[in-house]
């Protein structure tokens, strides 16, 4: 008997889940180009600082065992993981929005990233113990 591949056959592991996973993981990846020139042309951001932004807004992944401490021990309605996952996703999706339609300066880049870069990890945490 031929063994089929283990998304193809029959898994407990919801596809919705599989693909919230797949498009953070793209929107996550993919406007690192576009950030790059934005902070460069728009807000002017000298490359040494670029550097300090980018080492300081990838240090909310290091939170990843807090966060999972705080949805442990802090559930929403009754829920770990569910709520959490939402209003992360929302709150990131809210920083998006404001980095187009409200930042133009330099501090306003590190406050507003490092809200999306906070949700982003803690979504990721979350959707990781659900997978």
């Amino acid at each position: 008997m031929k063994h089929l591949p283990v998304l193809a056959s029959t898994s407990l592991l919801p596809w919705g889940l599989l693909s919230l996973y797949f498009v953070q993981s793209f929107l996550q990846s993919f406007p690192m180009t576009a950030y790059g020139d934005w902070l460069f042309n728009e807000i002017h951001m000298s490359p040494a600082t670029t550097n300090f932004y980018y080492a300081l807004t990838f240090f909310p992944w290091n939170l990843k065992p807090v966060y999972a401490l705080v949805s442990d021990n802090f559930p929403i309605f009754g829920y770990r993981r569910k709520y959490y996952i939402v209003l992360c996703e929302a709150g990131a999706a809210l920083s998006v929005l404001a980095t187009g339609l409200f930042v133009r300066s330099v501090a306003g880049a590190f406050v507003v990233k490092m809200i999306d870069s906070s949700c982003e990890a803690f979504t990721q945490m979350m959707l990781g113990v659900v997978l």
